[in-house]
């Protein structure tokens, strides 16, 4: 998943899913009184649910009936289907969801081509054959069929289009066997038909099938089994169980799942079911609504794969089992026999053997076989004639081969000769070319051979000779060193002996002891003079010694570790060197120096020097210039290191170190050089993140300030009409199929008259604010600069327009302001950006420019225009400006006069425009371009039409109802009515249908008064009362009415669509501060309110307890009214409490009403003030009694944090905290606050109240408006322990608290005792028996207890009765089994009925339920049925 994108929440969000889908199949459950969950409710967390709104759903079913919601509870059977159900739709949409998530992740460019691999099942005929069997093999006759038509079929036509002279093969055709399943009264239907009858069952089934179908070739009757039926399909015949058919028919998923889905409190549950629409709203069968069967779905999802196999170039590949048992090296001949035959292979092998299976153009024919005609061929010619000369050298008869039209039809036998003679010829050709290939390879080889000896030649005379040089320096190296020994021992020698005659010639020279002074004198002065000289060399070497000790620490630190430790071994050797000649010096020294006459202390130091004890004494510095320059050139040029110097002739020392150095030298330098390579390497990297960074710095532009709607749309927001982008589509229209001009315009009565350059272009009228000179634009979201470290922040909304291959954007619509331009015939490439939804990358040299749309339909519009303009030369691009209009979705209009000169008018299905021309003759070529002639209207495919009653306005004194028959048709897009049903007659008028269109059902009332059914139309502006003497008839045209009005996308108005703006940019305040600066919709403003803010159904409310209202809109714009009267009043509890009222009835007027407050809360211009107060104390009080939508409670919480950080430490802010809270406790209320409620709530406190009780028991609580009755138990308990279970109940039975206390004074004293006794025994009895028993026992034994009231299982309603027999208070019990009469209170019923003996029952007259029992009628009031 982190391959393909996905985020962590998202991952984590499958996960719980899954693992909620999992716990599911853990549900238990068991008989009691239906079937009721025993595990624990664990998995509700995982998926976001309620849990005793889970437990519902599993264990009842609920029936609307009548407008009435009934609950019956469910079987074991039952409720594990519903909990299979519930597993199965959300493991089916998580996996949809995936699948679109990879399709979006993976999808390529515009000319993006796939494959698609089809796997299905070959024929399945096994002992047993059930419902799956049957659709699998209903698919593969589906696809034989289609296998049939695209080879057997098509290859017939293709030699009867050619012209060629064949005997036509009939082949088996399956289109009967398929008529028989999927035809009208076919098994599929009625296989649909069984499975919506509540009493239909397998064997009903099966009896409807043998009686229909018994005469169908293809249907087989089995006479000996009573429970199968039979198909002869083109692979066989097969025998099909109708055991279970029915139940795997029907589809366990009811709206009540869905709702709970809906309302899951994980939004990514939320988000999967928030656009699955009801099942009940899927399929239609006449005119009542069915769910989809799954045999329906299967059938559908079929006929979709037939289309996309149509629409596609198939390849058909058939597997052949060798053998049934799937043995290796086994092949059954017969088995494989039937399976070619059952897979028409035998059929296509007929084909080809009788026909002509080669076929190839004339073209293609000669191109390919010239090759081996021995004439010369000439460029210029006829392909067919030539085509025709060489075949008939191989065949005279043309028995062979025949020409068509525009091909050669050609045996496989004629085939292959002509293919062999082909393959010979390029053979011969092949040999010469391959001849010349191997002569240029052996020949390329030679010479790679040859040269690679020379190579190795040259290595080897290079190894031979350093080698040879090598030996030599090692043997000069000895001859030196035994030489300067054989030297150095003959000076000493001569020395000794020269001092060995001296000490003779004293010893014989006693009496010239004045001459040898003298000539001692003269020695020791010339010996001083040699120890000078030797001891300056010492210390100049030693000095040298530090000074490249220096200069080592000081370049080392600016190489690398490789380079130091090279030059660590040079410095190394050199100071050997050095300190073995100083070494040396020094032991000249000593040996030429006499220590006869020196103080002892000066040999012994002397001594140490040649030791190495100790460092000899500094002296004057004496540098040597030519070693100095030859040491720095090898350190610092490369050039021959110290080390390979010529070696002094008058040292023996560190020839065998130097040679090694020598080696070592090598290898650094071999090294060396990889280092730099390597150091070259690292220094890319560098630069190229340089690059990137550049590049990232490059997505960073200025922050520009983010352009709104302009006021245009602003004077717009507070009427009726719909905020459109400036297009109008048009049903007909004959004119040309472009016209273009200015005209006047505007589109309500506030709106003043602007003049717009207006475009008609294949039936589609558009205007816009200029003349259009550009090839696109419109509204892109631009990533500009900014350093936030939220990326979203950095998106501005700019206006783009692109002119020629100039993609300019501005600060917004009228292209004042230019902010930049992008010039796409420079940019590199347009990118589709995978990253980000509805995302594209312009690259140029320079930056990347992000942008991306609202909606991928413009994402790609914007792609495929910029990469057509980068690609495209001048002339494309001209042709491409001349294409500026592209419209769609065309809606139903008319064209008229108005009062005003030269204008007329053009009326859709959503708003009313009115245009103005400046000249009569333009106003009429206008309209005549508009407007088809008469006669020539387009006739749509209508739905229903017949005749009904309409009733027409009377005078104001007249109370008779009159009616006049009229032809009315409906239309997918209105409710059209005639004069008469005749083709010319005039229509007389039209009721335009849209999603806020309403029907109202007919009224048994008005049927007991009139005669007539009656059926009510609400449109925008008018209404149609309808009336039909066949209730069938009101009843038909009610719900084809309804289907209409459900398939229209529903209306969006700007406040909606502004809501959804602020949601998708709450991360950024600049822009959401720009919404509601332009936008004055959705802040305070004075004026009154001319329409909702959202979008409200039309017409009348007509149920009885919103009795007393008008429509939705008048009440919507009434609250408005309110809402500013409050502003002025004192005291507004009154006001208040009615508002709440008035939402409550009106339930769809709550969303309204909370826009409405957040409108005059937002932008107040004194925030402080008592005004705005009071509508800070209505939204408290509608927080605490209901909550809206789920759109509109994110956008109110986003409304309170945004004042909560505006007004801090103020009195609103503490109201919108306080709100906030109760938002999260608020539950649903059956009344509205009362008037002292609603006085704590305006001032944030709780309420006190006294809670009494019978045996003189009350207390003072604290409740406030989410105290529940559970909570109210908990805290006189906790305040009055003595409180008596027994009591509560005798006070209900016996009446409220006020009529009985005087008869509570009276037997006070004797209840007590009474109850306290009974209750303690009863309770002690209980637990004794209870103890020590598990939990899952103990409820069953408590449901046991529960079992036997003869009432268990079935639902009360609280009816009344006059007539019948029965006392006036009464409950009426609905079970499974019967419906019961229980007087109010009593455990045993006064009379049961069962259904079978039920003949009739619903709401024949309002409020009033009638039951007939054998020809006995009851009548029940209650306010609970319509």
């Amino acid at each position: 998943m982190k391959v393909l994108e996905f985020s962590d929440e998202e991952i984590r969000d499958m996960f719980k899913l899954l693992s909620g889908v999992l716990q599911l199949g853990n549900v238990e459950f068991m008989t009691a009184g239906g079937a009721q969950i025993t595990t624990k409710q664990g998995r509700c967390e995982l998926l976001g649910l309620d849990a005793f709104q889970l437990s519902e759903v599993l264990t009842q079913r609920s029936i609307i009936l009548r407008g009435e919601e009934i609950c019956s509870p469910l079987t074991i059977e039952q409720a594990v289907d519903s909990r299979d159900s519930v597993a199965m739709a959300l493991y089916s949409q998580c996996f949809s969801w995936i699948i679109l998530k990879i399709n979006q992740k993976i999808k390529g460019k515009e000319n993006f081509k796939s494959i698609g691999i089809l796997d299905i099942f070959g024929f399945e005929n096994f002992e047993v054959n059930r419902f799956e069997q049957f659709n699998i093999n209903y698919a593969n006759e589906k696809l034989q069929e289609y296998f049939n038509k695209h080879i057997f079929s098509l290859e017939q036509l293709e030699y009867n289009r050619e012209g060629v002279q064949w005997d036509a093969i009939d082949w088996m055709d399956n289109a009967e066997c398929l008529d028989l399943i999927e035809k009208k009264l076919g098994l599929l239907a009625l296989v649909n038909e069984e499975s919506r009858f509540p009493k239909g069952t397998d064997f009903t089934l099966l009896e409807k099938l043998h009686s229909r179908h018994s005469t169908n070739p293809y249907y087989v009757k089995p006479r000996l089994a009573d429970h199968q039926f039979g198909i002869k399909h083109y692979a066989g015949e097969v025998l099909y169980d109708v055991k279970g058919i029915l139940e795997k028919n029907r589809d366990t998923f009811r709206d009540d799942i869905l709702n709970m889905l809906k309302d899951s409190r994980l939004d990514f549950i939320y988000d999967l079911f928030e656009k699955v629409g009801s099942r009940n709203n899927e399929e239609k069968m006449g005119t009542a609504r069915r769910k989809p069967t799954v045999s329906s779905q299967f059938r559908d999802s079929l006929h979709a794969l037939m289309a996309t196999l149509s629409a596609s170039n198939p390849f058909f590949i058939r597997c052949i089992k060798p053998n049934m048992e799937k043995n290796p090296n086994v092949f059954d001949p017969e088995v494989v026999l039937n399976q070619l035959r059952y897979s028409g292979m035998l059929e296509t092998v007929k084909i080809r053997r009788a026909g002509f299976p080669v076929r190839r153009t004339f073209k293609d024919f000669f191109l390919r076989y010239k090759i081996i005609s021995k004439e010369k061929v000439t460029t210029a010619g006829d392909d067919k004639k030539r085509s025709t000369d060489l075949l008939t050298k191989y065949d005279k008869t043309k028995k062979e081969w025949q020409l068509g039209k525009t091909k050669v039809f050609m045996k496989e036998s004629l085939e292959q000769r002509l293919e062999k003679d082909r393959d010979e010829v390029r053979r011969q050709a092949a040999m010469i070319i391959r001849a010349h290939l191997l002569t240029f390879s052996a020949k390329k080889h030679f010479k790679r051979v040859r040269a690679s000896t020379v190579t190795l030649q040259k290595h080897l005379r290079r190894h031979i000779q350093r080698g040879r040089f090598l030996r030599q320096r090692k043997a000069a190296l000895v001859l030196q060193r035994h030489r300067r020994g054989q030297v150095a021992r003959t000076r000493v020698r001569n020395l000794r002996e020269e001092r060995r005659k001296k000490e003779e010639e004293e010893k014989k020279l006693v009496e010239k002891a004045e001459d040898k002074e003298e000539a001692e004198g003269e020695t020791e002065g010339d010996v001083e003079q040699e120890g000078v000289r030797q001891m300056e060399e010492i210390l100049q070497l030693e000095r040298e010694i530090e000074r490249l000790q220096k200069k080592r620490e000081d370049e080392v630190s600016q190489l690398c570790e490789s380079s130091k430790q090279e030059l660590q071994l040079r410095r190394d050797a050199e100071l050997k060197r050095m300190k073995k000649e100083a070494s040396r010096k020094a032991t000249g020294l000593i040996d030429l120096l006499n220590f006869s006459g020196v103080d002892p202390t000066l040999g012994e130091a002397a001594q140490a020097v040649v030791d190495g004890e100790a460092e000899p004494p500094k002296a004057a510095r004496v540098t040597e210039p030519e070693r100095k320059v030859s040491m720095a050139d090898s350190l610092v040029d490369g050039e021959e290191p110290i080390y390979s110097m010529p070696a002094d002739t008058e040292s023996d020392y560190d020839q065998e170190e130097e040679e090694g150095s020598v080696t070592a030298g090598d290898d650094s330098s071999v090294s060396g050089s990889n280092r730099g390579s390597a150091a070259v390497t690292d220094e890319e990297h560098p630069r190229k993140s340089t690059c990137t960074s550049v590049s990232a710095e490059s997505y960073r532009g200025s922050s520009d300030s983010y352009a709104g709607s302009d006021d245009e749309h602003d004077g717009m927001m507070d009427t009726d009409e719909e905020a459109t982008n400036g297009r109008v589509t048009l049903f007909n229209g004959n004119g040309p199929p472009y016209f273009h001009g200015y005209l006047y315009m505007k589109a309500g009565l506030m709106i003043p008259w602007r003049r717009r350059w207006c475009v008609l272009k294949d039936e589609t009228f558009m205007w816009f604010r200029s003349k259009q000179e550009s090839l696109k634009s419109g509204w892109l979201y631009k990533k500009g600069g900014g350093l936030s470290t939220l990326s979203r922040r950095n998106w501005k909304m700019r206006w783009f327009v692109l002119r020629d291959s100039k993609l300019m954007y501005y600060d917004n619509d009228s292209e004042e302001k230019l902010k930049g331009t992008i010039d796409i015939r420079a940019a590199k490439e347009i990118v589709d950006n995978h990253e980000k939804e509805n995302a594209l990358n312009i690259v140029t040299d320079e930056r990347t420019y992000q942008v991306f749309a609202e909606s991928p339909e413009d994402a790609s519009g914007w792609f495929n225009v910029l990469s057509k303009v980068r690609v495209c030369t001048p002339e494309q691009l001209l042709e491409m400006s001349h294409e500026q209009a592209n419209p769609k979705n065309a809606v139903l209009f008319f064209v008229g006069a108005v009062c005003r000169p030269n204008s007329f008018v053009i009326i859709t299905a959503n708003r009313v425009i009115h245009c103005n021309s400046d000249t009569p003759e333009e106003m009429h070529h206008w309209i005549s371009l508009l407007q088809k002639p008469k006669g020539d209207a387009r006739i749509e495919e209508f739905l229903v039409r017949g005749w009904l009653q309409k009733e027409v306005k009377t005078n104001a004194k007249s109370t008779s109802l009159k009616l006049k028959k009229r032809w009315f048709v409906l239309t997918h897009n209105s409710l059209d009515y005639y004069k008469s049903s005749e083709r010319n007659s005039s229509k007389m008028g039209t009721l335009v249908l849209n999603s806020l269109c309403s029907v109202i059902q007919p009224d048994d009332r008005v049927h007991k008064e009139t005669g007539y059914w009656n059926i009510i139309v609400y449109g925008r502006k008018h209404s149609y009362r309808l009336y039909t003497k066949m209730l069938n008839e009101a009843m038909r045209w009610t719900a084809a009415i309804q289907g209409v009005i459900d398939s229209k996308t529903p209306i969006e108005t700007p406040t909606l669509q502004l809501i959804r703006d602020i949601k998708e940019n709450s991360v950024n305040p600049e822009i959401v501060e720009q919404m509601y600066r332009r936008n004055p919709i959705l802040r305070y403003t004075q004026h009154p309110l001319h329409s909702p803010l959202l979008p409200l159904p039309y017409g009348e409310v007509t149920s009885r307890k919103q009795q007393g209202y008008a429509s939705l809109q008048d009440e919507a714009v009434r609250v408005f009214n309110s809402l500013q009267e409050m502003e002025t009043l004192a005291d507004t509890v009154p006001i208040i409490q009615g508002i709440l009222q008035t939402c409550q009835d009106l339930r769809p007027l709550r969303d309204e009403v909370y826009c409405q407050v957040i409108k005059q809360t937002n932008h107040v211009p004194q925030p402080n003030s008592p005004a705005n107060r009071a509508h800070w104390h209505l939204l408290t009080c509608m927080s605490c009694t209901f909550l809206p939508s789920r759109v509109i409670l994110r956008y109110l919480r986003f409304h309170l944090k945004r004042v909560r950080e505006r007004y801090p430490s103020t009195e609103i802010e503490r109201y919108a905290a306080f709100i906030g809270e109760s938002l999260k406790k608020t539950k649903t209320r059956e009344f509205v606050p009362s008037q002292e409620e609603i006085a704590a709530l305006l001032v944030r406190q709780e309420m006190s109240t006294t809670v009494y009780c019978h045996g003189g028991g009350s207390c003072k609580i604290s409740i406030n408006s989410h105290t529940t009755a559970g909570e109210v138990h908990i805290q006189f308990n906790r305040k009055t322990p003595s409180f008596l279970d027994g009591t509560l109940r005798r006070s209900f039975k016996t009446g409220s608290l006020k009529k009985q206390k005087v008869e509570e004074e009276q037997m006070l004293e004797m209840w007590v005792k009474e109850e306290t006794s009974a209750t303690r025994t009863s309770v002690l009895e209980k637990w004794t028996r209870l103890q020590g028993m598990a939990q899952h026992q103990a409820m069953l034994k408590y449901m046991s207890i529960i079992k036997e009231w003869p009432g268990y299982g079935s639902t009360l309603f609280d009816v009344e009765c006059k007539e019948g027999g029965f006392p006036h208070d009464l409950w009426l019990s609905v079970s499974a089994d019967n419906v019961s009469v229980y007087k109010r209170g009593e455990p045993k019923p006064l009379e049961t009925f069962q259904y079978e003996h039920i003949t009739f029952f619903g709401a024949s007259q309002l409020y009033t339920y009638k039951i007939i029992v054998d020809e006995r009628e009851m009548f029940f009031e209650t306010e609970m049925c319509l």
